[in-house]
């Protein structure tokens, strides 16, 4: 027990702003369509998550056909989740303005390397 409490009061908890700064980023240019920019820049560098432009570009297509151009974003809330065993993670909540349909999307942030990056992005109406 002693040897779980210090791991965890050792644990380096992640940093709010830049990974705000990197689903914001992702939001950004998911609106203007780059989404190479998504995939290299914003999404895990994780061979077992990373995903296809082909795919990406499908998805988020079909997405703007539904929901319409973005108008707006304002970060609804923000938690930082550090468990042992498992890798810290920033989950942040937007409420998005779009054209037809608002959406609700969460991202789920961890420290890759110097960089931050989303393993998982959670879109909902």
């Amino acid at each position: 027990i002693l040897l779980g409490c210090l791991v965890v009061s050792c644990a380096v908890p992640p940093d709010a702003k830049k990974a705000e700064a990197v689903a914001e980023k992702c939001l950004q240019a998911i609106d203007h369509a780059d989404y190479k920019s998504v995939i290299e820049d914003c999404y895990s560098t994780d061979p077992g998550s990373r995903q296809s432009l082909e795919s990406v570009t499908e998805k988020f297509n079909k997405l703007r056909v539904i929901t319409g151009k973005m108008i707006s974003f304002k970060l609804k809330s923000s938690e930082s989740k550090s468990e042992v065993g498992e890798e810290s993670m920033v989950i942040l909540t937007y409420i998005v303005n779009r054209e037809r349909v608002n959406t609700t999307e969460k991202f789920f942030v961890q420290e890759q390397g110097s960089d931050y990056r989303i393993v998982l992005q959670d879109v909902e109406n």
